[in-house]
């Protein structure tokens, strides 16, 4: 066996790789963030078009919210950031749909008009 002198016998070796420092993971936790920011505004406007600025809850105002059906995503990948998992509201409406399990009757009318806006 070639051991160095004064190695552990299965011990781990060290990676050329070390834990980022502080700075840097703030830097990347921040460019993740701004990279969502733009993302969302993105799938608000998609939303704002399909809804041709009236609401898809009650189809009588003018559309001042976009809600997330399933509550907001933590990355660009969540299903919950996508324009199809959104609804364009009026203010009076924003409050209704109330975020449950999908499989939830109180959010299964709420399922239903996201079926129905999103073909």
């Amino acid at each position: 066996m070639n051991a160095q002198p004064g190695a552990i016998p299965g011990s781990l070796k060290m990676t050329s790789h070390p834990k980022p420092r502080a700075a840097e993971r703030k830097a990347a936790n921040h460019e993740r963030k701004q990279q969502l920011r733009i993302w969302r505004l993105l799938q608000y406007e998609i939303v704002y078009q399909r809804s041709k600025g009236v609401c898809e809850i009650c189809g009588k105002r003018v559309v001042n919210d976009i809600h997330h059906v399933y509550g907001r995503g933590k990355d660009l990948n969540d299903y919950r950031e996508q324009s199809n998992a959104m609804l364009a509201t009026c203010r009076k409406c924003h409050p209704q749909p109330i975020k449950h399990k999908p499989a939830g009757p109180k959010l299964a009318w709420v399922e239903e008009i996201l079926e129905k806006v999103n073909g």
